[in-house]
């Protein structure tokens, strides 16, 4: 049997086999994975057949469950064919990952809100014994099929958890809803693989993971007010309700000459209104400053997930597609700021045990890909703010060629010219004008449409009233821009 084929039959029916029974919340018949394919698929159809009473549904579901082994496999087929290892350990490494999915539970996957490297760290506790005997090459392409088999089980958990049996027949009846998502997936994966082409092997297959990490442990809102819903709005997507910017730019007058170069031509469009999205791309060390609420820490947060899955759609913004993003929240940071080894302790501390020795250096280094962004000095008592200072100085210093971003509430101790000896370009978030208010209404129940997609047609309807009643109503207005 070819590699092609038995990355169907075992890990791609795995994955397809865990998202459908997490998705339908029960278990298809017959556990067994290599050889049982077609069994699998026919046992899904019988399943949906009953839960649907519906003959066309049932064939378009066991249709799509073959498509998505198919997918899957067609996806990791480059990883596995990229590997020096002999055909005999290749096919034993596959099959062992495909058994680590097979018989996971994968409702409770839907409703765990892990992330990959703790889903994947599960799949291995669940059965230790089948890295037994593997050496250390069959040892680290097990774990690189598995954290890109846990990464899409998590990305699709997210998706569609809140689908109820309704749904389930609308998404399986329009034909290319579920392969559309999957195929988004699959190549958000592909994009993420492609920007981790580290020399060394270690590094790049670090690199994937703590990618995966931010993708999904940053790619959330917050929403300041709402303690009693945050658990579960803390599951809308950002990346889904985030809408640009508006800023006003203030160039640092103090920079050197070789920074008055790179810069002069866009100095005066630089001091307009643009968004923040041009700001960026035109400075290296930049303040962002504005009122509580504003879009500042989901500002960040969009830029990391951006960055991290490669999936940077603004022009301005291209040559960042590459880069490797590390956000650090000041207000986890009470007693110390962190070093560059705790760089991870917010976004991707799951995995801050597995890092290389030297990694986060080696990213922040001379050439280095890094972009260090720095969420809420507001956040810190006064007293420590000035240690924020010292700290970004040291980090330009050590790091010259790494750009650095730094959010904070307009403070008097925390003016437009706080950073000014370290040189640092100044924005001002500006309110945002009635379109871009719809527009955030729009994307934020597209993204809560997203997690909950039964509540389509009432959010829909509610789109349109709050939009109106904002437009209708000035004290609204003031508190939605």
């Amino acid at each position: 049997m070819a590699i092609a084929e038995i990355l169907v039959t075992t890990i791609g029916t795995s994955v397809a086999k865990g998202l459908f029974e997490g998705w339908l919340k029960d278990k298809i018949t017959d556990g067994s994975t290599e050889g049982g394919a077609l069994a699998i698929s026919s046992n899904l159809f019988e399943m949906v057949k009953k839960k649907t009473s519906d003959h066309f549904t049932a064939q378009d579901a066991k249709s799509q469950f073959e498509q998505v082994a198919n997918s899957v496999a067609r996806n990791l087929l480059p990883i596995v064919e990229a590997n020096s290892l002999d055909e005999a350990s290749k096919r034993a490494v596959i099959k062992a990952v495909g058994d680590a999915i097979g018989e996971y539970n994968a409702e409770s996957l839907f409703n765990a809100g892990l992330s990959p490297s703790e889903l994947a760290q599960n799949f291995i506790q669940a059965k230790p014994y089948l890295l037994r005997g593997f050496s250390e090459s069959e040892t680290s392409l097990f774990h690189r099929l598995l954290i890109e088999s846990a990464s899409l089980l998590v990305n699709l958990g997210s998706n569609l958890k809140g689908f109820d049996i309704e749904a389930f027949k609308r998404v399986i009846s329009t034909q290319g809803d579920l392969l559309k998502l999957v195929k988004e997936i699959l190549d958000g994966q592909k994009r993420m693989n492609f920007a981790s082409q580290d020399p060394d092997q270690k590094f790049a297959e670090f690199e994937n993971e703590y990618r995966y990490e931010i993708t999904v442990n940053l790619n959330r809102m917050d929403h300041l007010g709402l303690s009693s819903l945050s658990d579960e709005l803390s599951q809308v997507p950002l990346d889904v309700a985030y809408v640009s910017l508006k800023a006003k730019g203030i160039r640092h007058k103090g920079r050197g000459k070789e920074d008055e170069q790179q810069g002069s031509a866009f100095d005066e469009l630089f001091e307009s209104d643009l968004s923040i999205e041009e700001i960026l791309a035109n400075t290296k060390y930049l303040l962002i400053r504005g009122v509580a609420g504003c879009g500042k820490t989901t500002l960040l947060r969009w830029l990391a997930v951006q960055i991290a899955g490669s999936k940077i759609s603004d022009s301005n913004l291209q040559n960042w597609q590459n880069k490797i993003p590390f956000y650090i929240r000041l207000r986890d940071y009470p007693n110390n700021l962190p070093d560059p080894e705790s760089f991870l302790d917010f976004a991707a501390r799951n995995i801050k045990g597995k890092m290389p020795q030297g990694w986060v250096h080696h990213h922040l280094g001379k050439g280095g890909r890094g972009i260090i962004l720095i969420d809420g000095v507001d956040e810190l008592p006064e007293s420590r703010r000035p240690e924020v200072k010292r700290k970004i100085s040291s980090w330009q210093r050590s790091f010259p060629d790494i750009p650095i971003i730094v959010t904070s509430r307009p403070l008097d101790e925390v003016k437009e010219d706080w950073l000014n000896a370290q040189k640092f370009d100044h924005a001002e978030v500006l309110p945002l004008e009635n379109e871009r208010v719809a527009d955030f209404v729009t994307n934020w129940h597209k993204a809560l449409e997203v997690w909950k997609p039964p509540l389509k047609t009432e959010l829909d309807e509610l789109v349109q009233k709050l939009i109106t009643m904002i437009y209708k109503d000035r004290t609204l207005q003031d508190l939605a821009t």
